[in-house]
């Protein structure tokens, strides 16, 4: 899954996709890790 067209669309779009991606990205983290913060 290291290549999924969310990261590519991103670029185009603009900051505050990126940042919601980046917010996605640890929200995911954080389900894998719970303990992680």
């Amino acid at each position: 899954m290291g290549n999924d067209p969310v990261v590519q669309t991103v670029g185009r779009i603009g900051k505050k996709e990126c940042r919601e991606k980046e917010e996605w990205d640890s929200w995911q983290k954080r389900q894998d890790n719970p303990d992680h913060r």
